[in-house]
């Protein structure tokens, strides 16, 4: 039998994917409420934003960490309308992008605190909103990226750096078995992963470049409908030029213990060219992972803590 917190957490999963599942229809819709009290409209509460990763589905992707932040916190999926995917201008530039987004945004009362997060490739284009609401006199409380960060080759260690080449070993195993621990629509077998690593290997060899950003990972792109592949090659090409301006706010990054087989992202390192200032904390789990059950728990828990605390904050100043 269920214990009366199990069950009402089931009930509160329910009512946020019923709640996707009816706001999520339309297709120029931006802003979907992805908790009671989003959709209620409670401006006296903090209001996170998360952005999209590079499939441009803002939702879904967002629903286990929106139950764990509970209803103290409003919660936010930012998504890529799929009527302007077809566009061949929408994606193409990330600050255009930002903008569309930032101007949905604005349009709603500000809250008692803003805070803008991304996934993945969201992570970068959560910066751009950041600074456009900026310019339009809207204050950001905090920036936060979940396993992901604005390009920039130059930041931590280089490739053929000792230090790493060791980390990237030293993380081969942890990475081997966790990636079982994944979503059937991202899990593979043994032999398929040992023919990524290899594949990756063989790359590098041969002097050829990575995958483009973003795209990195995504497994069977043919599975997407045409106009959303299109929009990730967009938006993937316009994630790997842009060059972010300083930040001066306060920015959380959440990084996955877990990293690609023959990668390190150094995701804080890239952050602080652009935001010194920036502080770290790392999640146990891979880059899917640790935003599903049950590892999105220890990144709910210490979000939550953090918004709350940047609430009482701005009431009291």
């Amino acid at each position: 039998m269920r214990s009366k917190g199990q069950r009402g957490s089931t009930e509160v999963e329910a009512v946020s994917r019923a709640l996707f599942a009816r706001v999520s229809k339309r297709k120029d819709q931006i802003i979907l409420p992805l908790n009671a009290s989003a959709a209620a409209g409670e401006v006296h509460k903090p209001a996170v934003y998360c952005v999209h990763s590079i499939t441009g589905a803002g939702g879904s992707d967002f629903l286990p960490l929106a139950r764990r932040l509970s209803e103290d916190v409003r919660v936010f999926g930012v998504q890529a309308p799929s009527a302007q995917m077809a566009d061949p201008a929408f994606g193409a530039s990330l600050a255009s992008l930002a903008g569309v987004y930032a101007t949905a945004i604005a349009e709603a009362p500000p809250p008692a605190a803003l805070v803008l997060a991304g996934w993945s490739a969201g992570a970068a284009i959560a910066l751009e909103i950041a600074h456009q609401l900026r310019a339009r006199g809207r204050e950001v409380a905090l920036v936060v990226a979940f396993d992901g960060a604005p390009e920039n080759p130059r930041a931590g260690w280089r490739r053929w750096d000792p230090r790493y080449v060791v980390a990237v070993l030293a993380r081969l195993p942890g990475w081997w078995r966790d990636t079982r621990s994944m979503e059937p629509r991202f899990r593979t077998t043994a032999a398929g992963r040992l023919r990524s690593v290899l594949a990756r290997l063989r790359r590098a060899a041969l002097l050829q470049g990575p995958e483009p950003v973003g795209l990195r990972g995504v497994p069977d792109l043919e599975r997407y409908p045409l106009a959303q592949r299109q929009f990730m090659t967009r938006l993937s090409e316009a994630l790997r030029v842009y060059r972010p301006r300083p930040w001066s706010g306060p920015v959380l990054v959440y990084e996955a213990r877990i990293t690609p087989a023959t990668r390190l992202p150094q995701y804080l390192a890239r952050w602080r060219t652009a935001a010194p200032q920036a502080k770290g904390v790392k999640l146990d789990g891979n880059h899917y992972t640790i935003m599903r059950e049950p590892r999105v728990a220890a990144l709910g828990a210490d979000l939550r803590a953090r918004i709350l605390r940047l609430q009482r904050a701005t009431a009291a100043s």
